[in-house]
């Protein structure tokens, strides 16, 4: 795909060492890539130590922040590879 590429770091999110979490690569198509989203905020994880509910809901949380970052929604998504043990409580959070 020729075209053109944007690395996004939303300010709502944490940034990452290492990797850009958003890409929008433009030409004749879209593609945009999500990656490396977890249950943290402000640094931290979220929730009590152990709280593995809370990560999960604040990872979707934050992969539908990268999306709105560049107008998307989870429907727009093709693939949504999320763990396991997470999806199996927060499916319902994949809605818009």
């Amino acid at each position: 795909m020729s075209g053109n590429i944007r690395f996004l770091n939303p300010k709502a999110l944490d940034k990452p060492p290492g990797y850009t979490p958003v890409v929008e690569m433009t030409g004749p198509g879209r593609v945009i890539y999500v990656a490396g989203q977890l249950g943290m905020s402000g640094g931290k994880l979220v929730g009590e130590p152990g709280d593995f509910r809370a990560q999960c809901a604040k990872a979707f949380e934050n992969v539908k922040v990268a999306l709105a970052e560049v107008g998307a929604e989870f429907r727009h998504a093709a693939l949504k590879a999320f763990s396991r043990q997470c999806v199996s409580f927060s499916a319902e959070q994949i809605t818009d």
